[in-house]
Formats: structure tokens, sequence, C-alpha cells
């Protein structure tokens, strides 16, 4: 299956091949479970969906929160990416959060430029969990789940959003 996401058709040689082994490996770690569900969500954008999300990252700078679904979250600079992040620094396609269907969530970074960072050590792939820290050059996370989410997290239901997006459907988080 062909996913936009995780094209590298806009790297050199060297780095295409790096993120061609970042890349099969997360998509190896990824489970016969995980892809299935992540078949089913993004194969049903006109239905409306009520599937909970169990992950989800708050920036720390601007308190906005990024909800994840079951499956693979790609972030970087790139228009196609979940979550999109504008500074320069970022690279195209930075890194992978992979949320499993049967728990757990693990980043994997993508052969980006700059590093991915859990609680200030650069990984290449690691488990995440709630509280831990994400760092994407200056872009810094909080990863919640795991029952550090206090508010239901859906997959949008068609009331006034596109079908397939995601919203936060009221939890009120503050930081320190």
């Amino acid at each position: 299956m062909y996913d936009p996401r995780l094209n590298s058709v806009h790297l050199c040689r060297p780095r295409r091949k790096q993120y061609g082994a970042a890349r099969a490996e997360m998509l190896d770690a990824m489970g016969s479970t995980t892809h299935e569900v992540e078949r089913r969500v993004l194969g049903c954008r006109n239905a409306p969906l009520d599937v909970p999300v169990p992950y989800s990252l708050r920036s720390v700078r601007t308190g906005r929160l990024y909800p994840l679904r079951v499956g693979i979250n790609t972030i970087g600079r790139a228009p196609t990416n979940d979550i999109v992040l504008g500074h320069h620094a970022i690279s195209r396609r930075h890194c992978v959060v992979l949320v499993h269907a049967t728990g757990g969530c693990e980043v994997h970074d993508t052969a980006s430029r700059n590093g991915t960072f859990v609680n200030r050590q650069k990984v290449s792939r690691i488990a995440l969990h709630a509280g831990d820290l994400l760092q994407l050059c200056d872009d810094v996370f909080v990863v919640l789940g795991g029952g550090a989410n206090d508010g239901t997290i859906v997959l949008g239901d068609g009331g006034g959003e596109e079908p397939g997006d995601l919203r936060d459907t009221g939890a009120d988080w503050h930081f320190e």
C-alpha cells in the first residue's frame, strides 16, 4: 500500500538509503494488528467514526494538542505529514510516532538531519510513555496517554469537520 507520508523522492541518494532503512524498520515494528486497524480507519473516510485515540502530543510552546491515531503518525515539514512543523531545521519527513493497536507507542527517527530526542537523549527508535518529552529541533512536545488523558479524543464524526479529521472533545490541559 502506497503511503504519500512515507515517500523519499525528495532525498539525495545516500539519505534516501538511510530513510529507506528507517522506514523499513518502522513498518516492520508496526505489526499486523496495527496495520489492519490503520487500514480500516484510513479506508473509512466517508463514514462517521468513533475511534478512541490513546495518545496525543502537546506542544510545550503553544499548548496545541496533536491527537495520535493508531498506526503511523508522521511529523515533519512536508505538507503531507500528519503533524506539519514549519521550522526550516525540521526535516521534511523528520520522524514517525507509531501507536500500536495492542497498546504502546514509539517514535522512529526517519534519517532526519538534526535528530529526534526523547527526554534530551538522541534516539533512532524508542518507546514513548506518558510524560516523556519529544524534541524535534526547537519544538518540544509532552507525550500524553496511557491514562494521562482526561478527555476523550475521537476521530472526526462529520460534525462540521472533514471526515477523518482528528479533534479534541474538550479536555482542559494546563502546563506550568
